[in-house]
């Protein structure tokens, strides 16, 4: 249906409804003249009589009658078509499927969540906890949070927060074994490491040595793959660990750790909310929008 023949039949369904032209154009916003030619060359474009006129009224033909019905029902479904679109537009309502990091995620945006689905009720959320890389458009996310360097530049990148990389011990391990105070001194104390989720390697520590960055390699007794058992064993006394601060905090908070080798902490990672372009439905944009409103505050 091009935009003419949908001018044809609204002029035609307003003027049987109003019984004139003058009226029906008015409700249109086009003149009376415009109104009678748009039904004239509906009449034409199917050869046949839909009104006659006369100079009272506008009265329907027996088949104008029947295509008056039809096409008023044509024309309510689409305005109510068009009413669900703006009534979309200004409630967001749908499915949001979002990956997130699995601690930084669970910790921080998974919270933030909760009073965000309070205030949109007709939103639901596909939440994926997972650190391997990904493909949000070949794996069909609506967002993703990234932490560290970008890989793909096609992709709108919004910087939400910093990660800081920071290395713990406990008070006990500390009484025992001594506080090192420079990374060299790393090679001759328990160092609890790492195992990636993405490469499957032990990670390497990183510390900041003058204006640069070093990476080392350090021999231990304890590779685990998960972040937070290494936390509960650096707890217990187990050995030193270098992980995000955002999964050390509660036990450096609580005094189970103490931060060690301040001085030599490498330059935060950025972390980015990711999505594929700005022509986001509106149930994204809200949550972006939502998102970057935390900025800076979400941990």
């Amino acid at each position: 249906m091009n935009n003419t023949s949908f001018s044809h039949m609204l002029s035609f369904v307003q003027s049987v409804k109003c019984g004139s032209f003058s009226e029906a154009g008015r409700n249109i916003g086009i003149t009376a003249s415009a109104v009678s030619k748009n039904v004239s060359r509906l009449e034409e474009s199917y050869g046949v009589r839909l009104i006659r006129r006369t100079t009272r009224a506008l009265v329907p033909t027996d088949l104008g009658l029947q295509v008056f019905k039809k096409l008023e029902a044509i024309l309510d479904d689409l305005e109510s078509v068009e009413n669900d679109i703006q009534d979309s537009i200004s409630t967001p309502r749908g499915n949001i499927s979002i990956k997130l990091p699995r601690v930084y995620g669970g910790r921080y945006i998974v919270p933030l969540l909760h009073n965000f689905a309070q205030q949109h009720p007709e939103l639901t959320f596909d939440i994926m906890l997972d650190d391997r890389p990904t493909s949000l458009i070949e794996d069909k996310f609506d967002l993703a949070i990234h932490i560290g360097d970008l890989t793909d530049s096609n992709l709108i990148a919004r910087k939400l927060d910093e990660e800081q990389l920071t290395t713990c011990a406990s008070p006990e391990y500390l009484v025992v074994h001594g506080e090192p105070n420079t990374p060299d001194d790393l090679d001759e104390h328990q160092c609890l490491i790492l195992r990636s989720q993405t490469s499957g390697m032990p990670e390497k520590w990183r510390f900041k040595a003058g204006r640069k960055e070093q990476s080392i390699n350090l021999k231990s007794r304890f590779i685990i793959n998960d972040g937070m058992a290494l936390v509960r064993g650096a707890d217990k006394g187990m050995g030193i660990v270098q992980l995000p601060r955002n999964m050390l905090g509660r036990s450096i908070d609580a005094g189970r750790l103490k931060v060690i080798l301040q001085s030599f902490q490498p330059v935060a990672t950025p972390i980015y909310l990711l999505y594929a372009d700005n022509n986001q439905p509106n149930r994204s944009k809200v949550l972006i929008d939502y998102l970057v409103s935390k900025r800076g505050v979400i941990s």
